[in-house]
């Protein structure tokens, strides 16, 4: 499996989940692109390891991801679509907030989500984007 994840500065209460997220990826021996700003946040924050690679653009991870996790709440989440654009790839909001409608993963269910994701069992709703 090969996810991107974004996200933005966090607090420090949510170090324990995030780091439990990078766990259960590499776990699973996921290939792991964060993107670049938020790297070098966490990296001195958390303890990560494995095949991890940066992204900036939507070039970056086009074609080569089959997930994106966005990390944190609904504005987060509708950043996150500028890097996947028309490409079809899934985004899972993982809401790190109060409140989430589109990022809808609590962020007590990253296990969940993730053993989810492997067997498959899953569904993808549908957005559709006003202009």
């Amino acid at each position: 499996m090969k996810v991107a994840i974004y996200g933005r500065s966090t607090n420090d209460n949510l170090s324990e989940h995030i780091q439990l997220l990078f766990d259960k990826l590499n776990a699973y021996k996921t290939e792991i692109f964060i993107y670049a700003p938020f790297y070098t946040f966490i990296k001195k924050k958390l303890s990560i390891s494995g095949h991890i690679k940066t992204f900036e653009t939507h070039d970056d991870i086009n074609g080569k991801v089959d997930y994106m996790f966005s990390l944190g709440g609904d504005g987060t989440f509708l950043e996150s679509i500028t890097f996947i654009r028309h490409s079809g790839i899934p985004v899972l909001g993982i809401n790190t907030g109060r409140l989430g409608f589109l990022a809808n993963v609590a962020k007590v269910e990253i296990n969940d989500a993730i053993e989810a994701l492997v067997q498959k069992k899953y569904s993808i709703e549908k957005r559709a984007l006003l202009s």
